[in-house]
């Protein structure tokens, strides 16, 4: 089954929701991956829902997710206050994905990841974490006297 038939992507206000189904690669996801960060509206995302409820992601070691944290590091620092959330319920694929987390935040990639159960977890926690850019956004920064 081609890749392109078990990963679909829903455009929404300012994000996107994006369903794998089926067995995928590393080499697979990438290429979705390209598809994702080369569509014109990645630019104006804030937030990322990744959806791997039906997803088999058991061919993929934990090392492999070094090519998705590079590739997700660049994009990080062109889109930073993008809100990304994986949601799934597979033991393997929470630990994968939390690998990805730790990595992508020990080398300083500004995107919050997230981990939930459920979509509707998801969007709860890309709500809450939207208000904290906000509010930071808000802040005054202290004057600095030259």
């Amino acid at each position: 089954m081609n890749s392109q038939n078990k990963c679909r992507f829903t455009w929404e206000d300012r994000g996107v929701y994006v369903v794998f189904e089926g067995e995928f690669t590393m080499e697979q996801i990438m290429q979705e991956h390209e598809r994702f960060v080369g569509s014109p509206a990645f630019d104006e995302l804030i937030y990322t829902i990744v959806d791997l409820t039906k997803a088999d992601l058991s061919k993929i070691a934990a090392d492999d997710a070094f090519s998705l944290v590079a590739a997700d590091v660049g994009a990080s620092m062109t889109l930073p206050d993008n809100i990304m959330s994986v949601v799934t319920v597979h033991p393997d694929t929470i630990q994968l994905f939390q690998f990805y987390a730790e990595q992508m935040q020990s080398v300083g990639a500004p995107w919050r990841v997230g981990i939930h159960k459920t979509v509707e977890d998801a969007r709860t926690w890309i709500a809450e974490e939207r208000d904290k850019i906000r509010l930071r956004n808000l802040t005054p920064k202290p004057f600095k006297d030259e």
